[in-house]
């Protein structure tokens, strides 16, 4: 797989060129706080896909055998855009496939939100982040998914109402098919036995990046399936600092799970 990130200018076509043709396929990645345009090829306003702020598409590419791969992307808003060349996204390796499960069209997303309490402060890496209390994020997919079914998490989008914590380095996000034991803010997380059976795995969260005010870390390919509960239509999650995170009283972070039924 070939990669290529730029930061672009607000409202400059910039070209990601690459020397040769890795797939007939490639995963646009919005990271600015505002939609990009996207053209398989020279820019053409009329014709260009519309990717929304920290989202992600993935498009079939003309191969044009005379010349090498070319494409262009205009911001409304200046920060980075990546394209990955060749990524298969959620496993297949037909454009068809990779249409099929990463589309807006199936993927929905699970939201919950962590506001931070007046106990925050500098955190140790590997150490909960959390309400003062320990709150357990909720994800519910009721609205395309039935209880005891079937699903693929394909992406994440963490935001926060403020620039990224000091000392921030990411995040780890595990996550169950029943509610795990309550661990509080700032203690270290555990795996408890007991609740083996129900873990379905961790996301990797990279580092924030910062838009006007906020912050963002969008992740694609996490590719985890799990089979929801007996009766339940939640996943639940702990989120895991990878830095010495100091957060803010008050503020909130919004963890979202972009989600397709299998």
């Amino acid at each position: 797989m070939l990669v290529k990130r730029l930061t672009l200018a607000a409202g400059v076509e910039t070209a990601f060129e690459f020397d040769e043709y890795a797939a007939k396929s490639v995963v646009v990645k919005n990271e600015t706080a505002g939609e990009i345009q996207f053209c398989d090829g020279p820019f053409n306003a009329a014709k260009a896909a519309h990717i929304p702020a920290f989202s992600w598409q993935a498009f079939d590419v003309k191969v044009h055998y005379d010349s090498k791969p070319a494409f262009y992307v205009k911001a409304v808003v200046a920060g980075n855009v990546e394209i990955d060349f060749g990524s298969q996204g959620v496993g297949g390796t037909s454009g068809a496939s990779v249409t099929q499960l990463s589309g807006s069209n199936t993927r929905k997303w699970a939201t919950d939100t962590i506001t931070f309490g007046a106990g925050a402060g500098a955190h140790n890496a590997g150490e909960i982040m959390s309400t003062d209390t320990g709150e357990i994020l909720e994800f519910d997919v009721s609205a395309w998914i039935a209880a005891g079914g079937s699903g693929i998490i394909l992406s994440s989008l963490v935001t926060l109402d403020q620039a990224p914590f000091a000392n921030q380095a990411g995040y780890t996000l595990h996550l169950f098919t029943a509610a795990p034991t309550v661990i509080a803010d700032n203690a270290a997380w555990v795996l408890v036995a007991a609740e083996l059976a129900t873990y379905i795995g961790k996301l990797d969260i990279s580092s924030m990046v910062t838009g006007t005010n906020a912050s963002a870390a969008l992740d694609i390919g996490h590719n985890l399936d799990f089979t929801l509960a007996s009766g339940s239509t939640k996943l639940y999650g702990q989120l895991v600092c990878k830095g010495t995170d100091t957060t803010v009283s008050t503020k909130i972070m919004t963890v979202k799970l972009g989600i397709a039924a299998l």
